[in-house]
């Protein structure tokens, strides 16, 4: 049998015997392609990016500077430069043009499937020349970043990324998430599907403008969902943590360390039929001998799930009992920390109130 991953890929498969299935596209349903969050106060990004402009106004001139031709960005600045020079490569506003019902319609700096941009960015950072510890929401339309928390809660990102070394290294975390309504108003069932595609264009960029600002990245997709849900503000089921990168000077940000590579189907099954020789005297093997799988897919994901077992690759995972506020994140209202008491991760101070 195979895994869900290859269920789910193959059940949601275009097929022009089952494409009808989807339905029409109610147009006049359509969700906002931008997330709304009121907030005390807003970081305006535009003006950090003026020196961006210039040089790429200079680039396409006719009689170009030789000076900031042979460096890719001499006059970006550590803090806000900086993150605003990779967040309008990353997701920023790039073309503005109207649509059928004569609306404004916004192209950004990464593809997305039908225009829908179901993909979010939350910037975490610290130690930043211009710009306080915190949280941030990226607000393309606005060009801005949204104060989510304020403080230090580095340990809590810490915490929810299982010790990662590039946590602890990093300044900058970039946090990707999903909306799922925003694309399963179109694609229905295929939606995960291009969110992930989708999120794998903006990250390609965010990846392409750190290498051209000579800064380091590390990928990191193991974390604890719920914090980070908690954490984001995120409403459950609707808007899900995906990525994160974290992003630092050159040679600062070692790789994460996670499951060990994975191999082929055909691979996977030949490594397991040789254990089931060596270890054919074990009871274990003995008692489930005639139940031995033999679908390819099915025996790598085995595979992948008991691969050297007895090495731990990564940190244990430390259940989160007690939750960060009182409230859901849906509340109109802004959610109370708990006291220090009820839990050993540090409570930075909100001030987002989330519609």
């Amino acid at each position: 049998m195979a895994s869900f991953t290859e269920r789910y890929h193959e059940l949601t498969k275009y097929n022009p015997n089952t494409i009808d299935r989807l339905g029409p596209v109610h147009w006049e349903s359509q969700p906002s392609t931008f997330k709304s969050i009121s907030s005390k106060e807003k970081i305006d990004l535009l003006s950090h990016l003026q020196s961006l402009i210039n040089t790429l106004d200079q680039s396409s001139s006719p009689n170009p500077n030789p000076s900031l031709a042979s460096s890719p960005n001499p006059s970006l600045k550590p803090g806000l430069e900086t993150i605003a020079s990779l967040l309008f490569f990353t997701l920023g506003l790039t073309a503005r043009y109207l649509d059928q019902a004569g609306q404004d319609f916004f192209l950004r700096a990464s593809p997305s499937a039908g225009g829908l941009y179901p993909t979010e960015i939350y910037v975490a950072v610290r130690n930043q020349p211009d710009l306080a510890d915190g949280l941030y929401h990226y607000h393309s339309l606005k060009s801005a970043l949204i104060p989510v928390w304020q403080g230090s809660f580095w340990a809590d990102l810490n915490h929810y990324f299982l010790g990662q070394k590039s946590i602890e290294a990093a300044d900058t975390l970039f946090l990707f998430t999903g909306l799922y309504g925003r694309s399963a108003w179109r694609y229905k069932e295929r939606a995960y599907r291009r969110i992930l595609l989708d999120t794998g264009h903006a990250v390609g960029n965010l990846v392409a403008a750190c290498n051209h600002f000579h800064l380091d990245t590390a990928l990191l997709g193991g974390f604890v969902d719920e914090g980070l849900e908690e954490l984001l503000f995120l409403t459950h089921k609707e808007e899900f943590p995906l990525l994160a990168v974290a992003i630092g000077p050159n040679g600062t940000i070692p790789q994460p360390i996670g499951q060990y590579p994975s191999c082929s189907p055909e691979k996977a099954y030949e490594i397991l039929l040789a254990n089931q020789a060596n270890q054919a005297n074990q009871s274990q093997l003995a008692n489930s001998s005639n139940s031995q799988v033999t679908d390819p897919m099915q025996v790598q994901q085995n595979f992948c799930e008991r691969i050297r077992h007895d090495e731990m690759v990564r940190p244990p995972v430390i259940s989160v009992t007690t939750p960060f506020f009182s409230s859901s994140s849906t509340s109109s209202s802004a959610p109370s920390a708990p006291s220090a008491s009820t839990s050993p991760i540090s409570q930075p101070i909100s001030i987002l109130k989330t519609i």
